[in-house]
């Protein structure tokens, strides 16, 4: 079936019973290199969708700033919220191939980069003297 790609996926992935590619990792491992760097561009080009999915308050303008974009996925639904907030989500057309994937890019193109989770606190097994 169809996949489509976005940032809080979790939603999607429930309602439409379609692969999800999560471009911060939670769900696709090959986004995390990306994500740690904030590049949501290269962890889309390591695993493009046929569907994208853009909601105003998320962080998905990189992707729809490139060059390509436009050429390579079209708008298909529109979903007006007000306040000048919307849902849109464009398909893949044919005419176009996304670029080919790419080494991660720190900074690349991401609202904010993924932080590693600190290492556990190591607690000694000794029980403690009285």
């Amino acid at each position: 079936g169809d996949s489509i790609a976005y940032v809080e996926i979790g939603v999607w992935g429930f309602y439409s019973r379609r692969t999800v590619v999560d471009l911060l990792g939670l769900v696709t491992p090959s986004s995390v290199p990306y994500a740690r760097v904030g590049d949501r561009v290269g962890a889309f080009l390591e695993r493009p969708t046929d569907w994208v999915a853009f909601h105003s308050r998320g962080g998905m303008a990189p992707l729809l700033e490139r060059a390509w974009f436009p050429r390579a996925y079209e708008s298909r639904v529109r979903f007006d919220e007000g306040g000048g907030r919307e849902l849109v989500l464009y398909r893949q057309t044919s005419r176009m191939k996304v670029p080919p994937p790419r080494p991660p890019r720190p900074g690349g193109s991401g609202a904010g980069r993924l932080k590693a989770a600190p290492p556990p606190s190591v607690r000694s097994e000794r029980p403690e003297e009285p």
